[in-house]
């Protein structure tokens, strides 16, 4: 049997993509013609529309991973009207079918539990399970303080095994986890956090003072390194500052938008962009902690309105209290849609929305990202990491209000305690004085005081 031409592969297609597509300048991959022309065959025989074709027509047409992908190549090239974010997701279901394939670059990890368990997992140290006991049994201990303790031991224990130390909390062990920590990328406040875990382990468990005083001495290096970073960060939110700060993350929001719709929608750098432009977007509206932004699900912490509008609430992992942006600006509101949409036509964005209806708000399925996601993506587009941004907000709000600052700064960063905000709030008190300062000048330069 004589094989088809070119031409006659496209029969079924529509006379602008067969031109294109038979141009004499157009270099078609192998199979392209074949996979197109079926694909629109199938389109005709099920009913979809070319603004949104099912999966079913996308797998009827591509059976295999390698014709699925020269297809969605080809519409991207010679037919940009034809959505194809179905079948990206079918392409996505063939990466999940390799060997150890997984649909992201970034391990995903089980959304937090309500409240730490009763009893520590096998993997850690035989000790640390019986000293967990007790700590888990103590009223000392908020059900938020268990819950972040445990988090941050199970975190030491993940990586003990990659060290020397034998386990006993100590000065050693203390150490040897730093040094870990520290090869993997984390910061010095993080692991004193990390290791203030162990601290309160050791002090429900009866671990002596003798030894529990090398890892709280472990901790106050970590601090004290950390005070250093403090520094370095002042010097990044300085930078952002000068390129115009929020002025300026906006432009980065434009520009990213603007490349985004000029690429295949169906592709992974379609929806990388997707994802950075409404983590900048919400950043800018209100800045979380990227623990949190990561594990936010679709009508749960986000809420869609009826019409368009937005809503943000949460618990906040490190605090337990719950804080809100209430119903985001429109612009973000926006955004948010063309995340969830993932090239679909605007007209679905109702159903996309109940459709999706407790999934993770970046990957739009059940698994949620790395916690470290949503700063990575942000860190990306502007070189800074997402938390850098909850500081650039608190000195808008310094620079705007110093008098009413620190109680608005409380409230937008979700700060628990007067404690956390210490730094703004002596800022804010110093530039007030300086205010009040300058006005008194003012006043006896001009005679009214005597």
């Amino acid at each position: 049997m004589a094989r088809l031409t070119t031409a006659e592969h496209l029969q079924a297609v529509p006379a602008p993509i067969k031109r294109s597509m038979l141009a004499p300048d157009a270099k078609l991959a192998p199979g392209a013609a074949a996979v197109v022309g079926r694909f629109f065959r199938t389109l005709k025989e099920t009913g979809d529309p070319h603004d949104n074709p099912s999966a079913k027509t996308f797998q009827l047409a591509a059976q295999s991973e390698s014709t699925l992908a020269t297809l969605l190549r080809a519409l991207a090239k010679y037919a940009p009207q034809v959505s194809t974010a179905t079948g990206r997701e079918l392409r996505r279901s063939y990466y999940a079918r390799r060997p150890g394939g997984s649909a992201y670059s970034l391990s995903p990890q089980k959304a937090g539990a309500d409240a730490a368990p009763a009893v520590a997992p096998s993997t850690w140290p035989i000790d640390w399970q019986l000293m967990y006991v007790a700590m888990a049994a103590s009223r000392e201990l908020k059900p938020s303080s268990l819950k972040r303790h445990f988090a941050s031991i199970d975190r030491c224990a993940a990586v003990l095994g990659d060290t020397e130390a034998d386990g006993a909390l100590n000065f050693y062990t203390a150490y040897c986890l730093g040094e870990r920590f520290r090869e993997l990328g984390l910061k010095h406040k993080t692991i004193a956090g990390y290791l203030c875990g162990l601290v309160s382990l050791g002090r429900h468990g009866g671990v002596e003072d003798q030894n529990l005083n090398g890892v709280r001495l472990m901790v106050k290096y970590h601090l004290d390194l950390a005070s250093m970073e403090i520094k370095e960060k002042i010097s990044r939110i300085e930078a952002l500052i000068e390129k115009g700060g929020f002025d300026y993350i906006a432009q980065v929001i434009g520009e990213l938008r603007t490349g985004m719709m000029a690429m295949p929608q169906h592709s992974a750098h379609a929806e990388k962009l997707r994802q950075t432009i409404a983590l900048l977007a919400l950043h800018i509206n209100k800045p979380g902690r990227t623990g949190d932004v990561s594990q936010w699900r679709l009508g749960r912490e986000l809420i869609r309105h009826p019409d368009g509008t937005w809503e943000l609430t949460w618990e906040q992992e490190k605090t337990g209290w719950e804080t809100s942006a209430g119903r985001l600006w429109h612009e973000v509101s926006d955004l948010l849609d063309v995340l969830i949409l993932a090239g679909r036509p605007d007209r679905l964005v109702h159903l996309r929305y109940q459709g999706l209806q407790g999934a993770n708000w970046l990957t739009l399925e059940e698994r949620t990202p790395d916690r470290k996601l949503p700063s990575l993506r942000i860190k990306e587009a502007i070189g800074v990491p997402s938390h850098d941004l909850r500081t650039l907000a608190a000195e808008y709000l310094r620079q705007a209000d110093p008098r009413r600052a620190p109680d608005i700064i409380q409230t937008h960063l979700g700060h628990r305690t007067l404690k956390a905000g210490e730094e703004y709030r002596i800022a804010c008190k110093s530039d007030v004085a300086a205010r009040d300062w300058l006005a008194l000048k003012r006043d006896i330069a001009a005679g009214c005081l005597t």
